[in-house]
C-alpha cells in the first residue's frame, strides 16, 4: 500500500472506532533527546505532581515538547481526516505503583495522542475502549519508542492498568481541537502561544527566542548553560596548557594579525561530563531553530584572549564554507564581563553587526557559514570554549 493510500484507511478507521495507532511517527533520535530533557526537569524540580498519578512527575506546555504539537500536526490530520488546531502537550515520567485511572477529557483535548519517548524496563501498555465506559477494552496496546495512539480524548475512555513493568516510562500527551468543530477557539489551550505557561521564577525557559516552528533564526543562546563550579574546573585545567592558535585548516599558521588567542584542546577523558551536557544542548538547540543533519562535532577548545600591547581577537571570518562540513559554531563565555573590556562576539546578519550579550556561563549558536569575529581585547582576559559540530555537506 502506498503512504496515501495508509492514511486513507486509518482515517476512515478513525472515523469509525475514534482511535488510530501510528507507527515511528517520530524519530528515534529526537525521542532520546527529549526523553533526556524530560528526565532532566524532574532532576531540576521543574515537574509537579498532579492528583491523577500522585507518583508521577507531570509538566504542562513545556516550550521544547510544544514543539511538536506542530511536526507531527499533519501526520495526526492524514490519520484522523481532520484539520486540527493545537491546544497543548502534556508530559509524564511515570513511575512504579502509578495508575492512570479510566477517564475522557475535556474539551481543549477533543484530539489526542500519547507519544512514548523512552522507557526502562517494559513498555506500559495503554488501554482504550470504543466508547465512554470500560467495559469495550480494545485490550492492551503496547506502542514502543516514537509510536503514538490518536484517539478522541472527550468521547472514548482511556487509562493505564498499575505500572509494575519497569522504573520510569516517559509519555507525551499531544492534544487539539478540530478547526472545523465546536471548541476551535480553544487554540494553544487560549494560551497567547506555544511554550507558554504559567511559570515559577525556576521555570522560567532560558532559551532566547521563540517557537514559532516556520521561522528561524540567525543565531540562539541559553543562558547558564555551564554554572560557575564547572567553569572553574575547565580554567584550572585549560590555564596551565595554553599555546598560541593558528590560523587556517590542517597545519595552520601563526598570525596575530588575524587571530591573537591562546588555546588547549579539552580532552574527553577529563572532560566526559562536558561533552554529554554539549551534545545534549546541541541536539535540544538543533531540534528548536537549525533542523540540521549532524553526525559528530569536534573536540572542544579552550581560548584566552589577553589584553596588552597585542590585543586578544579573532578578525571577521566564517568557521565553515559551503564546501565544509561544520553546520554548527557554538560559543560558551567562561569570563564575567567585570573581568575584562572588549572582547565582544559579533555575528554579522549580512552586513550588519550583531554584538551578543555577554554573560558568564552563556552558550551560544550560530552557523558555521555565518561571519562573525571577536573584538580586541583592551583589558583583563577572556576566556572561553567553542567547537563546530558537523553533518553531510549542504551540495
Amino acid at each position: 500500500m502506498t503512504e496515501e493510500s495508509i492514511f486513507t484507511a486509518s482515517a476512515e478507521y478513525f472515523k469509525e472506532k475514534k482511535y488510530a495507532i501510528v507507527d515511528s511517527a517520530v524519530p528515534i533520535d529526537i525521542c532520546e533527546s527529549l526523553t533526556h530533557h524530560m528526565l532532566k526537569l524532574v532532576e531540576e524540580n521543574k515537574t509537579i505532581k498532579d492528583p491523577q498519578c500522585p507518583f508521577s512527575e507531570s509538566i504542562y506546555g513545556d516550550p521544547l515538547l510544544d514543539i511538536l504539537l506542530e511536526d507531527v500536526r499533519s501526520t495526526i490530520e492524514k490519520a484522523t481526516g481532520l484539520n486540527l488546531i493545537p491546544t497543548y502537550s502534556y508530559a509524564r515520567k511515570y513511575l512504579p505503583g502509578d495508575e492512570l485511572k479510566p477517564h475522557t477529557d475535556r474539551e481543549a483535548c477533543e484530539i489526542s495522542a500519547t507519544l512514548t519517548l523512552g522507557y526502562e524496563g517494559n513498555i506500559w501498555p495503554i488501554h482504550v475502549s470504543t466508547d465512554n465506559t470500560v467495559e469495550n477494552d480494545i485490550g492492551e496496546i503496547n506502542i514502543d519508542v516514537g509510536s503514538m495512539v490518536i484517539y478522541r480524548g472527550m468521547e472514548i475512555n482511556h487509562w493505564r492498568e498499575p505500572y509494575t513493568q519497569g522504573n520510569w516510562q516517559c509519555q507525551v500527551f499531544l492534544h487539539y481541537v478540530d478547526a472545523d468543530g465546536p471548541h476551535k477557539d480553544l487554540k494553544y489551550d487560549k494560551r497567547d502561544d506555544l511554550g507558554v505557561k504559567p511559570m515559577t521564577k525556576n521555570e522560567l525557559t532560558c532559551w532566547s527566542f521563540g517557537f514559532d516552528p516556520n521561522k528561524k533564526f540567525l543565531f540562539t543562546t541559553k543562558t547558564d548553560f555551564l554554572l560557575p563550579h564547572f567553569i572553574d574546573s575547565i580554567i584550572l585545567y585549560g590555564s596551565k596548557e595554553t599555546e598560541p592558535a593558528l590560523v587556517g585548516d590542517d597545519i595552520g599558521k601563526l598570525d596575530k594579525k588575524i587571530r591573537n588567542v591562546s588555546h588547549t584542546w579539552l580532552p574527553f577523558d577529563k572532560f566526559a561530563w562536558l561533552y554529554e551536557s554539549v551534545e545534549e544542548v546541541v541536539k535540544e538547540a538543533n531540534w528548536l531553530n537549525f533542523r540540521y543533519v549532524l553526525t559528530h562535532m569536534e573536540k572542544i577548545d579552550y581560548l584566552e584572549y589577553h589584553a596588552g600591547e597585542e590585543s586578544g581577537k579573532y578578525i571577521s571570518h566564517i568557521d565553515g564554507s559551503i564546501n565544509s562540513t561544520r553546520k554548527l559554531s557554538f560559543s560558551v563565555l567562561l569570563s564575567d564581563p567585570s573581568e575584562y573590556e572588549g572582547g565582544d562576539l559579533i555575528i554579522y546578519e549580512g552586513t550588519i553587526p550583531i554584538k551578543i550579550e555577554k554573560r558568564k556561563g552563556m552558550i551560544t549558536f550560530f552557523p558555521s557559514n555565518v561571519l562573525h569575529e571577536v573584538t580586541p581585547v583592551t583589558k583583563g582576559v577572556r576566556r572561553s570554549i567553542v567547537s563546530w559540530v558537523h553533518g553531510p555537506y549542504f551540495c
